[in-house]
């Protein structure tokens, strides 16, 4: 039977006994804060409201928004929104996240988890295998890009469980990984000069770092960096590469 896709590209867990170890997992406690991003038919939530606990819930599909509130009323408090816009700053606490994220805004999200990242206590979500891979990939490996840098600057990730394409409806065509992000402890950067540091050292992944940042400045000034500026982007460290943010911004004055 052909399945009609749907607008917001979800899909739905499906599997109770995965979905009960997905709960013990996080390890809810009484009076946690937490946000539960894309309810969808409320498969997870139906176990999430036994807890005492304060339950936001956000969906951006219209009819599944109504069907939840028919279903619980006041129970919960739901919001009919798109995640991307939505400002947890307002309620002045630290949300645990949890949700099935939708594979085709992951990155987006991700974006969003790290703007927001004092507001976050933790997050328990799933995502695309491939996609996690590139977000917690080091350096060296060919999967190491920028959204691993920004991700890996804010937040340690712990992957929890494998979780086969089978356990959801409708079925997609890759596997997911279950995982954990626990936000790091604030260190200070340039976020715009960091930025651009990673979209021109990204930009021609086969070049050296010393001949893409030339427009920038001339690295033979910069030996006692310890930094070996014939590396390709991908081989430079974290560290390294929030040393080029701090140098720069020296540079600039700013």
């Amino acid at each position: 039977m052909k399945i009609k896709k749907n607008k917001f590209s979800q899909i739905f867990l499906i599997n109770n006994n995965l979905i009960k170890k997905i709960i013990k997992k996080i390890n809810i406690k009484n009076n946690d804060f937490i946000l539960e991003i894309g309810f969808g038919n409320g498969n997870l939530t139906k176990y999430l409201i036994k807890y005492k606990i304060f339950l936001f819930a956000i969906e951006i599909d219209k009819k599944l928004y109504k069907n939840l509130k028919i279903k619980y009323k006041n129970k919960i408090n739901l919001f009919n929104y798109n995640i991307l816009k939505f400002n947890i700053k307002i309620f002045n606490k630290k949300f645990r996240i949890i949700g099935n994220l939708p594979y085709n805004i992951s990155k987006k999200i991700i974006l969003y988890f790290i703007k927001f990242y004092k507001n976050i206590k933790d997050i328990y979500v799933m995502l695309q295998k491939e996609f996690v891979k590139k977000i917690n990939a080091n350096y060296g490996n060919k999967k190491f890009s920028k959204i691993s840098i920004l991700t890996q600057i804010k937040f340690n990730i712990i992957i929890l469980l494998n979780i086969s394409k089978k356990n959801f409806y409708p079925i997609p065509k890759v596997n997911s990984y279950f995982i954990k992000m626990i936000p790091k402890k604030y260190i200070y950067y340039n976020k715009s000069i960091l930025n651009l540091i990673l979209k021109i050292s990204f930009f021609k992944k086969k070049k050296i770092i010393k001949n893409s940042m030339k427009k920038i400045f001339n690295l033979n000034n910069f030996n006692f960096l310890n930094i070996n500026f014939n590396f390709k982007a991908k081989d430079l460290s974290i560290k390294n590469y929030l040393k080029l943010t701090n140098l720069l911004e020296k540079k600039l004055n700013l």
